[in-house]
């Protein structure tokens, strides 16, 4: 058959769709790939995130113990009060992650979703 010049093999069409059909599988194969690490690397981070906070709460604890007991005879409110600050860094680190972690899921849903061609 022939259209505008062109020689049209119905074979060539079939190897053409077949070739298409296997570039689509290779490419949906990359995405799935793709996908799964990137949820493996913000699980990654994610407790990387959870150990920092982990060790940040045990120095600032640590601190708090050395404080209390070199003014061990030191009125209450000066406890309450660290231990108020300290709970108030820790909630603050928190939320960092938790807001970090939100931006994190945001970017790679948009990375994953869209392709630039």
């Amino acid at each position: 058959a022939e259209y505008m010049g062109y020689t049209l093999n119905m074979a060539d069409g079939q190897a053409g769709i077949k070739r298409l059909l296997e570039a689509e599988e290779q490419a949906s194969v990359i995405v799935s790939k793709a996908r799964k690490d990137k949820l493996q690397r913000l699980k990654e981070a994610k407790q990387e995130a959870e150990k920092e906070i982990a060790l940040y709460r045990q120095a600032r604890e640590a601190e708090f113990q050395s404080y209390n007991s070199q003014h061990s005879g030191g009125a209450d409110s000066k406890k309450t009060e660290l231990h108020a600050s300290t709970d108030a860094a820790l909630r603050k680190i928190q939320e960092q992650a938790k807001a970090n972690s939100e931006a994190v899921l945001t970017l790679l849903h948009k990375a994953v979703t869209s392709f630039d061609a």
